[in-house]
């Protein structure tokens, strides 16, 4: 069985670096500048989305990125790793019965338009 290695999870965007780095539940979200100098670390994580429009999702939040929350959606089961392009995100969630759902919101959490099945 070959070894599995660990591969962190990078964005960059608008002169930062967000790097989700370390191994199993000690995983940390990094923020460092385009020379790589640290400039934020802290939360802890599991899941990193892609930086964009100023703002990340991390298990259950977008934060900016100074690691303030945004947006928290922990009461949502996610699926996906979500980003904002054009103000609006696409969230793939589950719900308690399996169901699965694609919806939109805009940076406010507000949905835009119905929840549709998949």
């Amino acid at each position: 069985m070959a070894e599995e290695k660990y591969s962190p999870t990078v964005t960059y965007r608008n002169g930062y670096w967000v790097i989700l780095r370390g191994n199993g539940k000690r995983k940390e979200i990094c923020i460092a500048d385009r020379f790589g100098h640290i400039r934020r670390t802290g939360k802890r994580a599991q899941r990193l989305g892609q930086y964009s429009e100023g703002l990340f999702f991390a298990d259950g939040c977008f934060y900016d990125i100074y690691l303030r929350p945004r947006l928290i959606l922990e009461g949502y089961c996610i699926m996906n790793e979500p980003c904002f392009q054009n103000g609006k995100s696409s969230l793939v969630i589950k719900t308690e019965q399996g169901e699965k759902y694609q919806i939109e919101m805009d940076r406010r959490g507000r949905l835009l338009g119905k929840p549709e099945r998949l």
